[in-house]
């Protein structure tokens, strides 16, 4: 794994002077963006609308070059609750993340996306299910997970089978048959415990690959709310993903080769092996990677491989004409 070199300077300010100490508050809410200004309205008129005010919105404005920073230095003047501008240049989401954890100043973390918005009580729910934990066993978790819903009002994956469940999520969900993706909180010192790894070139790494690393190492108190509402945009990052995965072979292969470690079950085998080889073209790494698959799953494992190389052709195939009209 090779590191970025380190931070520079350029390009890079804060427009809001921190706080005394004695004002430090609860929640970090915390927004990387990169060219939203359209969509960032939602995530401000979100937090106007909170119930519980503990806490400041800290934005990384990730190289924007749509009027972003002029945005929220306009709501930055209005006064109405702490906002926090820290601009870089354009980087990635997981560089933009790093950063936000580095300067938050919240004992509690909520990554808060640019195309978003949450109910009025999220923080306050949120807040009030992270205390309901015993101070005891507190320090084994890592935060509070809510459900999603659409703008509809539809309930992403459904509801969980209790109100409150805790568990590590990277087994627990599984075991409940959710795939839908859940939102919240982790405590700021776990955050900086597990940062993103960081390649140079290379601007994508799943977001699963801490949660699951977080998730090996603490539980999650899960609650059947649907606090954040999800917005379908055209150009979020989900509907790039195979593109953005193949640019950025060593952050996705990482993310891959250590799910692999979970695998119990065949199909997840598998599926783990062909997108492994479907974004890492290096034998060596899949050779390696199939070393910590049991003896019982590995003829699995390789047949994932042999798909995972029809997928890679065929996403070449698909990218050509794509190229073609850039030319």
């Amino acid at each position: 794994m090779e590191a970025s070199p380190p931070e520079r300077a350029h390009d890079s300010r804060q427009t809001s002077p921190p706080g005394p100490a004695s004002a430090l508050p609860l929640f970090t809410v915390f927004t990387p963006t990169y060219n939203r200004a359209h969509t960032l309205h939602r995530v401000h008129e979100s937090l106007r609308a909170q119930t519980f005010t503990d806490f400041e919105w800290l934005i990384v404005d990730d190289g924007s070059t749509d009027g972003t920073a002029a945005l929220v230095e306009q709501w930055q003047q209005q006064g109405r609750m702490q906002i926090r501008l820290v601009t870089q240049a354009n980087r990635g989401k997981h560089f933009a993340y790093n950063r936000g954890v580095r300067e938050a100043r919240g004992e509690l973390f909520l990554a808060f996306d640019s195309d978003d918005s949450c109910v009025p009580d999220t923080l306050a729910v949120l807040r009030e299910t992270w205390l309901g934990i015993p101070d005891k066993t507190r320090p084994s978790f890592s935060g509070v997970s809510c459900l999603c819903r659409d703008e509809a009002g539809t309930v992403l994956g459904g509801p969980l089978p209790a109100p409150v469940i805790d568990g590590h999520p990277h087994r627990l969900l599984p075991q409940l048959g959710r795939h839908a993706e859940m939102w919240g909180i982790h405590r700021t010192e776990v955050l900086r415990a597990h940062p993103f790894p960081e390649f140079d070139g290379e601007k994508f790494v799943p977001e699963g690959l801490i949660w699951n690393r977080i998730s090996r190492r603490f539980q999650v108190r899960h609650i059947s709310r649907a606090l954040r509402i999800y917005h379908d945009s055209a150009d979020s990052l989900s509907r790039k993903m195979v593109d953005l995965r193949h640019r950025s072979p060593r952050g996705s292969s990482l993310y891959y080769a250590e799910l692999l470690q979970d695998c119990e079950r065949p199909a997840q085998v598998l599926r783990c092996a062909a997108n492994l080889a479907r974004y890492q073209p290096e034998s060596a790494a899949t050779r390696h990677a199939a070393t910590g698959v049991p003896l019982r799953l590995r003829p699995w494992f390789w047949v994932g491989v042999m798909l995972g190389q029809v997928l890679r052709w065929r996403d070449a195939r698909q990218a050509r004409p794509a190229r073609k009209g850039a030319a």
